[in-house]
């Protein structure tokens, strides 16, 4: 085998011009190397490193960015599996695993409070009520004579007593509590311009099946409507899927064909509103909220009549449905829209209703419980 010096020496030319100090660098470098061996630096390979993910609200997609670790020559991020593995170096250390964090999804909260809701419901035994609470503000609006626009968001109290038997009498009473949030202008504004001020209608209506406005002069006798997303019966509910997949489904498919995804979200809100959803069936409802690809939690905590929980929700258009779940319990505390595009009444981004739901067992009809 030839040596590689010779064979390089001989390419070499004898007509060539003389010899610069940059052309002597470069030819000592040839030289070296093929004939100095390549050399082998190892150098101790770094800790694993954690970096905490920052907080972020809204929640969505973490952004890509460059991470400066002091000590470590590299960081690399991988995102695999729903989990965020973060490290310095290429491998990992002799021994040690990579340290991973969970990815916060709206996806992931939901499915945690599916598996938390309680697997059986309150009993209701005979004699029994189940006592549903909804305090509802809406945005009530109004024009003094001389065109003067006003907007206050006021408070309803609803209470229903449903018997054990859906087919047994059901008390239902509404009455403004008078509380009011002005949106735009002042009670004094508004006395002084003598227009009303927030919903003064109050109800107390008995009616079999919850069908409270089921009258003489109506065709239609209570107990013999079939249930719906907004007005659930027994039936109803237990005709719906508990698998996710068909679950989501079938809130996606309307009487004119498929919905919008922010209108899914508002039907979900018709249906666990009504505080008659079986466990079984929230868990199911969660579960196909998840699979919803534009839900996003909007509020990390959210308070609804002093209890708290997550706000999930999609943008439409103008304005934004949220749902409020504790993902601890399962439980279903309420929901709110938010107006998205501005207007005359108030600005982009104003809750414009929200409402909270509480159930309990009573002994007796019109009973409210003790505490």
């Amino acid at each position: 085998m030839p040596d590689p010096l010779d064979t390089m020496l001989d390419t070499l030319r004898a007509d060539v011009p003389e010899m610069s100090d940059q052309a002597f660098a470069a030819g000592r470098a040839r030289v070296q190397a093929v004939t100095d061996p390549i050399p082998v630096v190892t150098t101790p390979e770094p800790e694993p490193v954690v970096v905490a993910l920052p907080k972020r609200r809204p929640l969505r997609s973490p952004p890509a960015r460059l991470l400066r670790l002091a000590g470590a020559a590299a960081a690399v991020v991988a995102l695999a599996a729903g989990v965020v593995a973060v490290q310095s170096g290429g491998h990992n250390a002799p021994g040690k695993a990579p340290i991973s964090l969970p990815i916060v999804t709206a996806a992931s909260v939901l499915q945690s409070a599916a598996d938390n809701v309680n697997s059986t419901d309150p009993v209701v035994a005979p004699g029994q009520y189940r006592y549903i609470v909804h305090r509802a503000w809406d945005t009530a609006t109004t024009a003094a004579a001389d065109g003067k626009p006003f907007a206050v968001l006021a408070e309803t109290l609803i209470e229903r007593w449903v018997p054990r038997e859906w087919h047994d009498e059901w008390l239902l009473r509404r009455q403004p509590t008078g509380n009011v949030e002005w949106l735009l202008g002042t009670a004094e504004e508004a006395e002084e311009a003598g227009v009303p001020i927030g919903p003064d209608r109050n109800e107390e209506l008995r009616a079999r099946c919850g069908d409270f406005y089921v009258s003489e002069d109506v065709v239609i006798e209570p107990c013999t409507e079939d249930g719906n997303w907004q007005s659930p019966t027994p039936e109803f509910m237990a005709g719906l899927p508990r698998d996710p997949a068909a679950l989501h489904a079938m809130l996606k498919t309307g009487t004119g064909g498929e919905i919008a995804d922010p209108e899914v979200v508002v039907t979900v809100a018709d249906l666990l509103r009504s505080g008659l959803v079986p466990a079984d069936l929230r868990a199911a409802l969660y579960r196909a909220l998840a699979l919803l690809p534009g839900l996003e939690i909007t509020e990390d905590v959210a308070n609804l009549a002093g209890k708290h929980g997550t706000a999930f929700g999609i943008d439409s258009d103008i304005e934004r449905q949220d749902l409020i779940i504790d993902p601890a319990t399962g439980e279903f505390i309420g929901e709110r829209t938010v107006a998205l595009a501005g207007g005359p009444l108030y600005p982009a981004g104003t809750v414009i209703s929200f409402s909270s739901v509480s159930t309990t067992v009573v002994d007796a009809i019109g009973m409210k419980p003790t505490g």
